[in-house]
């Protein structure tokens, strides 16, 4: 049923999307306007935050998996996108999560541990994907994290490398074939 009702959402192209918000990007940083209307930080401008946040995610686990992955915008329950890919001539539909680890400007005092806890709240929730855009300068190392309070069906970290164009891709974390690999932000 609501297989159906998703695909006649449109989705989008993640690689087109990221190509034209990197473009927008430097005439927003040439333009001098607030932190927060630069980082998207407004409640307005939020679906564009998490939007771009899950066309990375999209486009890193495209890549990763050789898949043409897309995404659409979702509000339903606990779902903010659904992705859309096709594997073995079958359409699949994977409803998704994002979450932020923000900056230290704007929040200083959280933890990623503090962030997974806040998971426990998805109590059954056996098809939720949820990425966490990490949003700071953080070393993730998975036997320090405690994931017992996460009853989702995948977790994935994704951020930025601070080196060039490189973005990693780790996960799923809740999977014993989880990874690590990393992925360069597309480019016209």
């Amino acid at each position: 049923m609501r297989e159906r009702r998703w695909s006649k959402l449109p989705f989008y192209d993640p690689k087109g999307l990221l190509i034209a918000l990197d473009k927008l990007s430097d005439e927003v940083a040439a333009a001098n306007l607030p932190y927060n209307l630069t980082s998207l930080r407004t409640n307005e401008l939020k679906p564009y935050r998490e939007g771009r946040q899950c066309a990375l995610f999209c486009y890193g686990i495209g890549q990763r998996f050789g898949l043409d992955v897309r995404f659409a915008f979702v509000e339903e329950q606990d779902i903010d996108f659904v992705a859309r890919f096709e594997r073995d001539q079958c359409v699949h539909f994977v409803p998704i999560q994002m979450k932020e680890l923000v900056p230290e400007r704007v929040r200083d005092s959280t933890s990623l541990q503090n962030e997974l806890n806040k998971l426990a709240k998805y109590g059954d929730s056996s098809d939720l994907v949820v990425v966490f855009h990490l949003n700071r300068g953080v070393t993730v190392v998975p036997e320090q994290l405690a994931f017992d309070k996460v009853k989702v069906a995948q977790l994935w970290f994704v951020g930025y490398t601070g080196q060039g164009r490189e973005w990693h891709l780790l996960g799923d974390m809740l999977s014993e074939s989880g990874g690590a690999s990393v992925f360069r932000y597309p480019e016209p």
